[in-house]
């Protein structure tokens, strides 16, 4: 159910309570009270269909939502548990998942929607607003890893924003250099890598392929040996970086981290043994 009634104090607290918008300034507070409505969504239900279709910024004020993605004939998977405080778009950002990802209410949930003109709107005139609204794209993007880390939370997504290095690369260009020195493990957020071994006489053959969700550079880094590939950016990729003190840390919370890095690891070099894919 959507209404116009959006009480200044309830959208108050929520922006108090969130990892993304909390500091905004209080005329960019008072100005997105004004242009939000209520959203009600009884649990079960999925928002961005019927009525609450279209282009919007939401906020959690009250229950809890689960970004899922589709499963054919089976039950949702869950991606990521947004609580109180928490916000979000109807990107595809949300998850990055070959089938467009669904935010469902898990519990009876009350939520504020700021229309998209509107947004845009604000950012012009509020540049904090700008930076926050970044911050909501970043979380996003970091969905994609639902893959290696399973659903993820806000206390995971503040470790991850917090610690994560982002390198961004065009096609073509090279992650890091076969014979490097072990550094930090890589992990696709989008786009896709080539690892390419590279013989004595210079030429380059590819052994394996890293997309969306998978790892990069992890056998050096746990045998502490230098790069033993080349890594090339197949297409315009994002990835982010842990260092082995920032690895250590998550899986000491996410023990499920490391079992998916290792068996990505070991998928890769079956792949691998058994010949090339077809492209």
């Amino acid at each position: 159910m959507l209404s116009l009634d959006m009480p200044q104090t309830d959208f108050a607290a929520a922006i108090a309570a969130s990892p993304e918008l909390a500091g905004l300034e209080p005329e960019t507070v008072e100005a997105l009270a004004t242009a939000a409505a209520r959203v009600d969504a009884p649990a079960g239900t999925y928002l961005f269909e019927g009525a609450l279709a279209g282009d919007a910024l939401y906020l959690v004020l009250e229950g809890r939502l689960e970004a899922v993605e589709p499963r054919p004939g089976g039950e949702p998977d869950l991606l990521r548990a947004l609580e109180p405080g928490e916000a979000f778009d109807e990107l595809q950002l949300l998850a990055g998942v070959p089938l467009p990802a669904r935010v469902r209410a898990g519990t009876d949930a009350t939520l504020a929607r700021v229309p998209d003109a509107d947004v845009d709107r604000l950012e012009e005139a509020h540049p904090d607003l700008r930076e926050a609204l970044r911050r909501v794209h970043r979380r996003q993007l970091l969905t994609r890893l639902h893959p290696l880390l399973g659903a993820l939370d806000a206390a995971l997504l503040d470790a991850l924003e917090r610690d994560a290095g982002w390198v961004h690369l065009g096609r073509g260009q090279l992650l890091f250099e076969q014979g490097d020195p072990a550094g930090g493990v890589f992990f696709v957020v989008s786009g896709r890598v080539a690892l390419e071994r590279v013989d004595r006489e210079g030429c380059a053959r590819t052994v394996a392929e890293v997309g969306r969700g998978e790892s990069v550079g992890e056998m050096a880094f746990f045998v502490g040996e230098p790069r033993q590939t080349r890594a090339r950016a197949l297409r315009d990729s994002v990835l982010v970086e842990l260092t082995q003190a920032e690895l250590e840390g998550l899986v000491a919370t996410r023990p499920s981290l490391l079992r998916n890095v290792a068996r990505g690891l070991v998928e890769r070099l079956h792949r691998a043994a058994a010949g090339p894919a077809a492209p």
